[in-house]
């Protein structure tokens, strides 16, 4: 049974949202003005021998571990085209209505989108989208509730780089607003965050503290930027280079790199992880946009720790 003739069957108020096709909830979402979060998707998986429906918000991603945790099986998978077609023959493919109970399918939710007054999802077609009360949603299919959604990098981006941006204007100087892009820094913070995840680092399941750690990184990376700016003896043009003057006036060889990172190690202890990197790197003959692709950071980063490396050893030189 489709599910505007269920829900008419019902007297449940709906909304029919007609929409060009469209084959993605977050193309849902951009044709009919609405927030990602909003939208719901509905995705089919494989839990041991039999099959269950995930509904999450469009904008964000589906754990298969947390899912298997919350229904209680022992391997949990994506379910193929050919799993749809027999299951949901009267929906075109991959247009499943969040409807478990129409098809003698468990039903689970994210609580994220019970925290909104309405959901909208399709409608067996991908040219039909039906916008209702959640409450009634919940009344109807009484589906499982659970937290096995992660937010998505793309929402993540949409959300808060505006609210960063005017973070960034707020704490830079006057002095230098004309010379730092404050979208510059805040993608260069993105760059940082991306790298953490894929490094595992930090995960998606700490959602709640997204913002809280990008504001964190973003203060950091505008001190950065201002205390490398300010430094009275930089000079502009130096900033475009594409080499880094090596501190040890050519690049070493394997015994020397050793020898030398060993007393690196212990000159810069105390200095971040990152900036130990980026000497490693460079001590064995990485170019700068080498380093910086590798580490998660910009050039004039790379540029400027080379730089306080190398005044570091100078000082730590003894004098003739």
């Amino acid at each position: 049974m489709k599910v505007d003739d269920f829900l008419s069957s019902r007297e449940v108020p709906f909304e029919k949202l007609p929409h060009k096709p469209a084959f993605t909830a977050n193309r849902i979402a951009r044709l009919l003005h609405l927030p990602g979060k909003e939208v719901a998707k509905t995705v089919l998986v494989r839990v041991d021998d039999h099959f269950a429906l995930v509904v999450l918000p469009a904008t964000h991603q589906v754990d298969l571990e947390r899912v298997r945790r919350e229904l209680g099986g022992n391997h949990v998978a994506m379910a193929g085209e050919q799993d749809m077609a027999q299951l949901f023959p009267d929906c075109e493919p991959g247009a499943l209505p969040p409807f478990g109970s129409l098809y003698h399918l468990t039903t689970l939710v994210d609580q994220a989108l019970t925290e909104d007054e309405q959901i909208v999802f399709e409608a067996n077609t991908h040219h039909d989208a039906i916008r209702m009360a959640y409450r009634d949603y919940q009344e109807q299919e009484h589906p499982r509730i659970g937290h096995f959604a992660s937010a998505g990098l793309e929402d993540i981006v949409n959300r808060c780089t505006e609210r960063l941006v005017k973070q960034v204007r707020k704490q830079l100087p006057d002095h230098l607003k004309k010379r730092l892009d404050p979208e510059d820094i805040v993608q260069s913070v993105y760059r940082n965050f991306s790298r953490m995840i894929k490094q595992g680092t930090y995960a998606f399941d700490d959602s709640r503290h997204i913002w809280r750690l990008l504001t964190v990184m973003t203060y950091h990376e505008v001190r950065d930027a201002v205390r490398f700016h300010e430094d009275s003896s930089r000079d502009v043009r130096r900033e475009s280079r594409n080499d880094a003057r090596p501190f040890l006036g050519s690049l070493p060889g394997p015994e020397e790199v050793v020898s030398f990172l060993d007393s690196m190690e212990h000159r810069l202890k105390d200095w971040p992880e990152q900036h130990r990197a980026i000497v490693r790197l460079f001590l064995h003959g990485e170019t700068i946009p080498a380093i910086a692709e590798q580490v998660g950071c910009s050039q004039s980063t790379v540029r400027r720790v080379l730089d306080a490396v190398q005044e570091r050893v100078r000082l730590d030189e003894p004098s003739a």
